[in-house]
């Protein structure tokens, strides 16, 4: 396969740890179902939040839990069933590393480790945990000849790292010391929030041109398509665009397919095959996963239904038939028009402006109100579109830069603020 975005993709978000014993789950078979559920690329998990592989390396221990190489099995079936496999690699998430080096963790204001999601132990970028990241990554690339790679987790968790790591760095780039009590609204926290953006630029470019070195893949990671994160001149770099489509949250869900369809890099967004979120364990129902399939679709974008079959317990298997059997539904809808859809370009005059000037201004606190406000303004702004029924866009000032002229009209939202470089366009 050649295309750059496929429609129809799934994500086995397999993140098992070794405590409920061993697991019962067939890759082969777990591709097969893949397949028959319509599915043209296979995100699969190599290594997950606590730390294990799911490949054979000497460099991080195979979940003996799962005792055989998962990903060679599913690279030889995906190649029968002529079907693209991209690795998952969580990259700031690693139980057991951090259990053996928790000096290399990241900090909070109060000098706490950081958990994320209630139980995982989080890395720091700026720590010599990437040295260890790139070399794992670089062996996987080697020796599996995967089609892509999709990295995960690849920013600071709490918005905050004050580890030593971190203060070392700071130091050596702005010349004083950072503090954990930095106070928002003032130019050290401007500086700090900067140092965090660069450290993740750090952290994905080194990454991207470990893999490019050895092999001339797609590399992408989760949140280049998040307007949360917002962070286009990093996510420039990534093949194409990622990120997540929560049902019933479709308000949210359009604002990122419209921002990644105006950047014209291509994107994929991940759906969960629950309600809400992960864990949930409240099925999407068909109609609901049907719609937001062709949401996503209609922007262009391709789909990949995040899904974890039961590997342990009374349900063990290699598949969730209600999933499989819905995902077949949507895929199946989505196959009779994708054709129409593909290269497809959004042909509106009108555009919902999200300044990233704006929110970077709301994030250092040089403002009364919150990011809430931001974020509200700007979801208030599309949903005033969408009910006109006039076709409109969402677009930062660097997209609309590079096609002056496009849009007739820009709707700007929350615009207490817009630095002078956009602001002297504007008046142009």
């Amino acid at each position: 396969m050649t295309n750059k975005i496929e429609f129809r993709c799934g994500l086995l978000n397999f993140q098992m740890g070794r405590e409920h014993g061993q697991l019962s789950f067939n890759p082969a078979e777990y591709i097969k179902a893949c397949t028959k559920s319509g599915m043209e690329r296979v995100i699969f998990t190599c290594k997950d939040t606590c730390g294990d592989a799911y490949y054979k390396t000497k460099l991080i221990e195979l979940n003996p839990a799962a005792g055989s190489d998962y990903l060679a099995a599913a690279i030889e079936e995906a190649k029968r069933q002529n079907i693209e496999l991209y690795a998952y690699y969580n990259v700031l998430l690693d139980d057991i590393y951090a259990g053996v080096h928790p000096e290399h963790m990241m900090v909070n204001s109060k000098g706490e480790k950081v958990i994320a999601y209630d139980y995982f132990k989080c890395l720091c970028p700026n720590s010599p945990y990437m040295d260890v990241v790139r070399e794992r990554v670089a062996d996987l690339v080697f020796n599996y000849e995967v089609d892509g790679i999709f990295f995960d987790i690849t920013y600071f968790r709490g918005n905050d790292c004050f580890c030593d790591s971190c203060k070392g760095k700071f130091h050596e780039e702005y010349g004083y010391a950072l503090k954990n009590n930095v106070k928002t609204g003032t130019p050290e926290y401007a500086d700090f929030n900067e140092f965090k953006r660069n450290s993740r630029a750090k952290l994905l470019l080194d990454l991207t041109e470990t893999v490019k070195g050895i092999r001339t893949i797609p590399v992408i990671w989760n949140g280049s398509g998040s307007f949360y994160l917002a962070e286009p001149e990093i996510d420039m770099y990534s093949d194409y665009l990622t990120t997540e489509f929560h049902a019933p949250n479709y308000l949210d869900g359009i604002i990122r397919a419209k921002w990644m369809q105006s950047r014209k890099m291509g994107f994929i967004m991940s759906t969960t095959s629950e309600i809400g979120s992960w864990g949930d364990w409240t099925m999407v129902p068909e109609i609901i996963l049907k719609s937001v399939v062709c949401t996503i679709a209609a922007h262009g974008g391709g789909i990949f239904i995040d899904h974890t079959p039961y590997p342990y317990g009374e349900f063990a298997n290699s598949q969730i038939k209600c999933i499989a059997d819905n995902t077949k539904k949507s895929y199946d809808y989505l196959k009779s028009f994708e054709k129409f859809l593909r290269n497809s370009e959004s042909a509106a005059d009108t555009a919902v402006v999200m300044p990233i000037s704006t929110k970077r201004f709301y994030s250092n606190g040089f403002n009364s109100g919150s990011m809430m406000n931001f974020t509200a303004s700007l979801k208030g702004a599309v949903k005033m579109m969408m009910e006109s029924g006039i076709p409109f866009d969402v677009a930062d000032e660097m997209t609309l830069k590079k096609e002056p002229g496009r849009y007739k009209l820009l709707v700007i939202p929350c615009a207490s603020y817009i630095d002078d470089d956009f602001a002297g366009w504007l008046n142009d």
